[in-house]
């Protein structure tokens, strides 16, 4: 079991540990049953990171634990890929300075 599959395998025992159902949870805390399914299944890009951290933030308060904590967790865990280095081309040189290299005179 990876470690994003152990954080939502915790999130689920809590919640079971304390009697609740999914659908439970759901009309409690208003969020959907596919993102709550999601955050035990340790499926964390099934929406936006924002989203995420929120539902969380909501579940964990829910279930009485720490959400500052395991928001914390989520993100050490998940942490989204930095945006691609977008490689600029070479300026072009001034026609004065392509002529200089190739050894052209006016």
């Amino acid at each position: 079991m990876d470690e994003k599959s152990k954080f939502g395998w915790r999130l689920r025992q809590a919640r079971e540990e304390q009697g609740k159902t999914l659908e439970q949870v759901h009309r409690h805390t208003g969020l959907s049953l596919f993102i709550l399914q999601n955050l035990e299944a340790g499926a964390f890009a099934v929406v936006e990171p924002v989203y995420i951290r929120l539902a969380l933030r909501s579940y964990a308060e829910h279930l009485g634990l720490n959400p500052a904590a395991l928001v914390q967790q989520l993100d050490a865990l998940w942490a989204p890929p930095p945006p691609p280095v977008q490689a600029r081309p070479a300026p072009r040189p001034h026609s004065w300075m392509r002529r200089l290299a190739l050894g052209l005179s006016r």
